[in-house]
Formats: structure tokens, sequence, C-alpha cells
């Protein structure tokens, strides 16, 4: 066969090859995305997308369902969410879900009768050795009956199921990550509002009981000034003393280590100043310890703009001193506050 009369053949050929992996193209890169992708012929393809998704511009876009205003797929008192796919609807802060619908809080009748009260309030502090068992109660009374319900730690986080009326919080083995501060909650039903009963559970606090701490014991406890140092008093100690540099180094390293080794520490993650036996109760501007020695100036790192003794919440002024556990700067403060606190512990003999 002449050449001329082959080129028919191979043009033929040739074209028959491109559709074949033109075709095969297509859908390779997967145009559809979260969609199927169908060949039609050499030129075209189709997706077929999932439910919640659209054909559009060659792939699956999402369907926006809250977009139609004037057919809302979520009903009143409620705000549309859109998600890939999907959508949800959540009640407007003035409402509440009742089962059915969102209904604007204190529309019925009844939300008003009584709010919710505590018939057996839990106590406010509970002391827990670690392998001990926790058990809460929690009563409320109310028209209609309030749920109760608990929650852990700053954040709140909801702990368990909710209950009508009453509910009991119970930890059969007590660990680490237990000790916290807790709250029975009680909950109108259709107001939304709530009343709260605070608990903090911690462990028995022994402050120079670790052996890596090299001058000072942290009480991971809310006390003001004066109960901090008979706190420390009453252990044989006093509250923790800086009069160098290097205390107020070792200050911050054993504040450091005590947080994260004491199962109480973590109670007090957003809480920085502690209280230290420092003072200027004899003497206006004249720092002492509690043990009657003058402060060194250069031992001293104030945070700027202090010491002011303030005199706004008292006529005392500002005549404590704590000390913030991470700068290690120091505060002229009023005694009233209440703060976790170092105690001074006793020198460790060299070599032991």
């Amino acid at each position: 066969m002449k050449l001329a009369q082959l080129l028919p053949v191979l043009f033929m050929l040739f074209l028959t090859d491109s559709l074949a992996q033109t075709v095969g193209d297509l859908c390779k890169d997967k145009p559809c995305g979260v969609g199927e992708c169908k060949d039609i012929n050499s030129e075209k393809y189709r997706c077929l997308c999932p439910l919640g998704y659209r054909e559009a511009n060659g792939t699956c876009l999402d369907v926006d369902e809250c977009a139609n205003k004037r057919k809302p797929v979520c009903g009143p008192g409620s705000r549309c969410n859109n998600l890939p796919g999907t959508f949800n609807c959540t009640c407007f802060k003035s409402h509440y879900w009742d089962g059915v619908a969102c209904t604007r809080k204190g529309q019925l009748k009844e939300c008003s009768r009584e709010f919710p009260k505590f018939v057996i309030k839990p106590d406010p502090t509970v002391n827990i050795e670690l392998g001990d068992e926790l058990k809460l109660t929690c009563m409320g009374a109310g028209t209609p009956a309030p749920n109760v319900y608990w929650t852990k730690g700053p954040n709140r986080v909801r702990m368990g199921p909710m209950s009508v009326t009453s509910s009991i919080f119970y930890l059969p083995n007590v660990t680490k990550k237990d000790i916290d501060v807790y709250e029975c909650v009680l909950e109108d039903c259709c107001s939304g509002r709530v009343a709260r009963a605070k608990v903090d559970v911690s462990v028995p606090s022994e402050p120079c009981s670790d052996p890596k701490l090299q001058m000072f014991g942290m009480v991971w406890q809310y006390k003001s000034w004066d109960d901090a140092l008979k706190f420390c008093q009453g252990k044989g100690l006093t509250l923790g003393i800086i009069t160098t540099k290097e205390d107020r180094k070792i200050m911050r390293e054993d504040a450091w280590r005590s947080y994260l080794v004491d199962p109480n520490g973590k109670k007090f993650a957003n809480d920085y100043w502690m209280w230290i036996g420092v003072s200027d109760r004899g003497e206006e501007g004249v720092f002492r310890t509690t043990d009657g020695d003058m402060v060194d100036p250069a031992a001293v790192k104030w945070m700027p703009g202090v010491p002011d003794n303030w005199l706004n919440l008292s006529e005392e002024g500002q005549d404590v001193v704590a000390i913030h556990r991470l700068s290690a700067d120091w505060d002229d403060s009023y005694d009233f506050h209440l703060r976790p606190f170092a105690c001074q512990c006793p020198v460790k003999e060299s070599g032991l």
C-alpha cells in the first residue's frame, strides 16, 4: 500500500486514540469535588452530587439552605446556620428549645411562679484524700421543677446527665484530675435563668512536703494576708520571705513546680498573684519581712507604678505585698484580698 493510501488510515487511528484519551481524562482530576464524576462523551461529563449539594459550573456546590428568606427552613425565634451539605437551627438567646420549637423565655405563665432555689446545697469546700470517694448532693425547688446538673472547672464543663429537682455527683475513686471547682446548677426550664452553688474540692495542703522544693511551699487556697500568715504559722512556718534577687528567682521556680505537681494548683490557672511575708504596716513606705528585717530595695522588682498605697477601697491603704508567680513583680495590696500564698520552708542542710 502506498503512503498516500496509508495516511487516512493512520489519521483515523490517531483520532480514535486521542478521543479515548480525552474521555479518560475528564474525570481524572475529580472535578466534582464531593460528588461522583460520570463521563457522557469525549467533551462532557456529569456530576452526581450528594444530598445538600447541587451541580453548577462543572462541580458540586453546597446548597445554602439559609439563603431563602421567603421560605425559611428554621422557625421563629431561631437562627439558621449553613453547614457543608446540611444546616441546623439554634434558638436566639431570648428563646429556649421546648422540645418542639424555640419559645420566647418568660412567655409561659409558670415561668414566673417561683424561681428555682436550693433546698439542699452542697458544702462550699470539701477536703479529700486521693483515692477516697466523693459524693455531692444537690436539690432544688421551683415551679416548674428545675433542671439540675453539675459543671467542672472555670469553663463550666457539663458533667453527667441533667436531672429534675435533685442530683448526686459521685466519684468512687478520686484522682488528681478530679481535684477542681464544681458547681451544682439549678435551671428554670422555660426562662433559662440559673442558680449556682460552688464546691471547691481540694486535697490537704502540706506546703513543704515536696523534697524538690528549694525554699518556698505554695498553698493553693484563697486566703486573706492575715489568714495566710496564720496558716503558715500553724504549720510551724511563716509567710515566704524574699530578701535577695536569688530568693525572687527561687520563688518563681518553686511556684511553677508546685503549680504543676500539686493537685490543687490547676484551679489557679488564671490567678497569678500570691501573698508573701512583706508589709509596710509599721511605717508607710518602709517594707519589712514578717521577721522584722528591712527589705533590700535591690531585691525588689515592683510592678510599674507601685507601690502607690491606693486608698480607694480602704482608708488604711495597701500595706501588704503580693508577688506575681511568673514575672516575680511585686505589688502593694489590700490585705483583705483572697489569694494563694507561699510559706517559708526550713533551710535544708547541705549534703542532705
